[in-house]
């Protein structure tokens, strides 16, 4: 057994071995283990910080046999020449394998300890063992309730010049996972990112006359309905089928003069499209301040006056986040019969919620006493399988329901109910 002297410093809150002035740069030949009893000699370390300095020490050797090129046993002087090679590089990309159970776990630990962003997704996506889950929402990753897949790849960036096996050796120690995890990097050159996020959106035709146009392009039609925006910023480009869905439906039932709701407005999508096909007046309402941000944005973009859109902030299981009268214009509702300090509900024609399926269901009585009797609904953002207890749930508040599908997600709509 070979033992080695090493400095140890505080990196991230964490004891870390430096081993020729490099952190967690250790050649496994070299170094098989660090015995506790001669790490103390002089340190003065506590009993649990030795056996954190010994926990750090192996965990360390074991990187040295999980370096990281597309060949998972490389060595230090390979990793080395990755490093150095990267005039070019801004980015790199790490592709981690893991157990599902402590993906999230790792997914924190990573954006602790250097990453830029991280995403998870099936080890076994296109192949015959993929796992099909699907959500009903946003979980916390904190509340223990999220389902991932049992294999999993968490595919995190990281700025060129960072060291990714130190990362991943203290993000993986944080959460008491001793194992080095199986990881392959790619280096991301440095090309014109605005040319590559310009060739993902083109203008679409969602329905006749009706395009949805990223603020770079020039409309094909001009004499068409064109919905300008800044794709990125929030939910709603036009290209996921529940946006093109009630995209659909609007353009079916706005005739001009309509008083609509954008409930979940993500860019502002429908309530522009709704705007500018004839309606008086929009509200959206979003828990995500981005959202807020990019339809404020957008709307400015199609040369909506502020009075015509008017976004609102909610909060998760908060209060309501449309005041009463909201749906109304103090200027231009002259047939209003009651002051807007009576109204006592938002009274829309038209009420769009393209959000999620538990926020639709446990929000029904809210979201349908936003419309007023014999209004238009539409309530998107749910899967076919999940139709069927939509209908169940609305049954009590609309006529005529109908379904409509793209894609494997549905839209279900109809009009208010004049009596429950």
């Amino acid at each position: 057994m070979i033992v080695a002297r090493f400095q140890f410093e505080e990196r991230h809150g964490i004891l870390t071995p430096v081993y020729d002035g490099r952190p967690n740069f250790i050649k496994a030949e070299e170094v098989l283990v660090v015995a506790s009893d001669y790490i103390t000699q002089g340190s003065g370390l506590s009993v649990s910080d030795q056996e954190e300095v010994r926990l750090a020490t192996l965990l360390s050797v074991r990187r040295g046999f999980c370096a990281c090129t597309t060949v998972v046993d490389s060595s230090f002087e390979e990793e080395s020449a990755l490093v150095e090679n990267k005039d070019s590089v801004i980015m790199q990309s790490v592709r981690i394998r893991c157990r599902g159970d402590i993906a999230d776990g790792l997914v924190e630990a990573l954006l602790c300890f250097g990453a830029c962003s991280c995403s998870v997704e099936d080890a076994h996506y296109e192949d015959t063992n993929e796992q099909e889950i699907y959500s009903d929402g946003p979980v916390p990753w904190q509340s223990g309730g999220r389902q991932l897949w049992e294999a999993s790849h968490i595919t995190a960036i990281f700025p060129a010049d960072l060291d990714v096996g130190e990362s991943i050796a203290m993000a993986s120690h944080s959460i008491g996972f001793n194992e080095m995890p199986h990881y392959v990097i790619e280096l991301m050159e440095d090309q014109d990112w605005i040319d590559q996020l310009q060739g993902m959106f083109q203008p679409v035709e969602v329905a006749e006359g009706l395009w949805i146009i990223p603020k770079w392009s020039a409309p094909p039609d001009s004499m068409a309905v064109n919905v300008i925006l800044d794709p990125g910023l929030a939910f709603g480009t036009g290209e996921h089928p529940t946006t093109r869905l009630c995209l659909q439906l609007l353009h079916q039932v706005v005739r001009g003069g309509e008083r609509m709701l954008d409930y979940g407005t993500g860019s502002g999508i429908l309530s522009i499209a709704a705007l500018k096909m004839g309606a008086s007046r929009a509200v959206g309402v979003d828990i995500d301040p981005m959202a807020i941000t990019s339809a404020r944005y957008n709307a400015s973009l199609n040369d909506l006056e502020d009075d015509r859109l008017q976004v609102f902030l909610g909060s998760m299981g908060g209060a309501d986040p449309v005041p009463s009268g909201a749906a109304y214009h103090p200027v231009y509702d002259n047939d209003m019969d009651e002051s807007l300090d009576n109204k006592q509900t938002p009274d829309f024609d038209i009420v769009i919620a393209n959000i999620l399926f538990n926020p639709l269901v446990e929000l029904s009585n809210r979201i349908a006493n936003y419309a007023r009797p014999g209004a238009f609904i539409g309530l998107s953002g749910i899967l076919v399988e999940q139709v069927e207890q939509v209908q169940h749930t609305y049954a009590c508040y609309l006529d005529n329901i109908q379904v409509t599908q793209d894609c494997g997600w549905a839209c279900v709509s109809g009009t208010r109910r004049f009596s429950q």
